[in-house]
């Protein structure tokens, strides 16, 4: 299972760190200190995908194969 959620992390990873980089850049108040925020947003966003790519891969391999 941890194959499958590898290869979807690879797409949904990317896809959350750039919606909460850009958030950063939207919201007025962080696009001031975008520089200071961008990371810690990226770095949560990789997590946040991690975590939906491991549940959309028990979706898939219920039985923990793969």
């Amino acid at each position: 299972m941890w194959k499958i959620a590898l290869l979807i992390w690879i797409m949904v990873g990317t896809t959350v760190a750039g919606i909460a980089f850009l958030i950063v850049l939207a919201t007025p108040g962080l696009a001031t200190q975008a520089a200071r925020y961008a990371p810690y947003a990226i770095a949560l966003g990789f997590c946040i995908g991690a975590y939906a790519s491991w549940v959309v891969a028990r979706k898939i391999a219920p039985n923990g194969l793969g």
